[in-house]
């Protein structure tokens, strides 16, 4: 009988120590300080954009409108996402993320923006600003701007499906991750 809670307790000993390096890197991740520059909601950029152009040159506020309208966008996807997960953080949606990359010595990130831009043809991308300080540099991430292959989904899928901006936004952060 003794034998055996030897080789138990050897067993206990392995499989515990195997696990560890997992662990490690996850505490690592788990305590990078992730924060909101400036206002914590979801951005849109790109329709009004383009209509408050056109609009400026023919009344005055013309601007003020196209803003109005970005603003209007962002806040239906942002509606959508949060009725199909009503505790959606976007701060621990990066954190999951980055602990799936398992990236160490990020110290931290500042999220500047996040949300989505409009792209040519009706398309629309994840829209990241980023400023991710890695062992003691910091580095501004701008997305889709630094990136080459960039994911896009039609503008209408994504401002009415909670998935599509969801995982739009899980890939860019994939990307920059990687």
């Amino acid at each position: 009988m003794k034998f055996n809670c030897i080789k138990i307790n050897d067993l206990l000993l392995i499989t515990s120590l195997l696990f560890l390096p997992a662990c490690v890197n996850q505490h690592q991740n788990s305590f990078v300080d992730i924060s909101f520059d400036e206002k914590p909601s979801l951005s849109f950029t790109g329709r009004g954009a383009a209509a408050g152009i056109m609009l400026d040159s023919v009344m005055v506020g013309g601007a003020a409108i196209g803003i109005a309208i970005d603003q209007g966008i962002a806040k239906d996807i942002s509606n959508n996402i949060l009725k199909q997960n009503p505790s959606f953080d976007f701060r621990e949606f990066v954190r999951q993320q980055l602990t799936q990359s398992q990236i160490s010595s990020i110290e931290s990130i500042k999220i500047k923006t996040w949300g989505f831009k409009s792209a040519p043809d009706d398309q629309v991308s994840a829209w990241l600003v980023l400023d991710v300080v890695k062992n003691r540099k910091s580095i501004q991430v701008n997305y889709p701007e630094d990136f080459s292959a960039v994911k896009t989904e039609n503008f209408m899928k994504v401002k009415e499906s909670s998935n599509i901006a969801i995982n739009l936004l899980n890939n860019a952060l994939s990307d920059i991750f990687k």
